[in-house]
């Protein structure tokens, strides 16, 4: 073999070796790109969360084109299931756009039902227990921090170990039925206050029958604060 087609075969080797392994390194830096960003979102958004996210490998035509800025649109939730599937857009040197899908696990403690929950209770510390779990896999809802739930009441039965979601919680009831309660009613830069009867339990902004005991009129009227509510009659 002559030196010309020994050196030419040694470069088009050389040559390619380097084109496969600057192809390699923009797939990979793309998928390092995304889940560090993922994972820098995430983390602020859940702190305590043990989270790891995994791309799949970028479509090897997406790696033969260049590009220098990569950008794509934050999630505002974890996906249901853990699944993502997020639009890529190069914006230079030239503007094209792929698609980049993985998954999203983030483990965290989340708060359970340490025993049955009545509904109507007002949950207190030792109603409640912590379980790590997958927050991904829990499409409906979940608390992470004690204070978040304590206060809180029980929309409805709460079974024991059963995952506590927002949908089972409403706010605790400021104002109870048959209590004497403070009736405001504005009249311009004017407040009316006169006394009451709830007629039923409410909580912060719910609104509730009330006796007005001067007028002896039932009207409704939304609970303002603790023993307080506000009307217009």
């Amino acid at each position: 073999m002559s030196f010309f087609r020994v050196t030419f075969l040694i470069g088009y080797i050389t040559l390619f070796f380097s084109f496969f392994v600057q192809n390699a390194l923009a797939a990979k830096d793309l998928q390092g790109y995304i889940t560090s960003r993922l994972t820098e979102h995430f983390t602020a958004k859940i702190p305590n969360a043990d989270i790891t996210i995994v791309i799949n490998s970028i479509n090897d035509q997406v790696n033969l084109r260049k590009c220098s800025n990569f950008d794509f649109s934050l999630p505002t939730e974890l996906p249901k299931g853990g699944r993502i599937s997020l639009r890529v857009t190069c914006t230079s040197p030239d503007y094209w756009a792929t698609y980049a899908v993985g998954k999203i696990n983030a483990y965290a403690p989340i708060a359970v039902a340490a025993k049955a929950i009545s509904k109507g209770s007002v949950v207190r510390a030792n109603d409640i227990r912590f379980v790590r779990q997958n927050l991904s896999l829990l499409s409906q809802g979940f608390y992470t921090q004690p204070e978040e739930i304590i206060g809180l009441s029980a929309r409805r039965h709460i079974a024991n170990n059963a995952p506590i979601t927002p949908q089972m919680m409403l706010p605790a009831d400021l104002i109870n039925k048959g209590e004497s309660i403070i009736i405001e009613a504005k009249k311009g830069a004017l407040v009316v206050r006169t006394q009451g009867l709830a007629l039923e339990n409410g909580y912060q902004g719910q609104q509730i029958r009330v006796l007005n005991e001067r007028s002896q009129k039932e009207i409704r009227a939304r609970v303002v604060r603790r023993g307080v509510v506000s009307a217009s009659e």
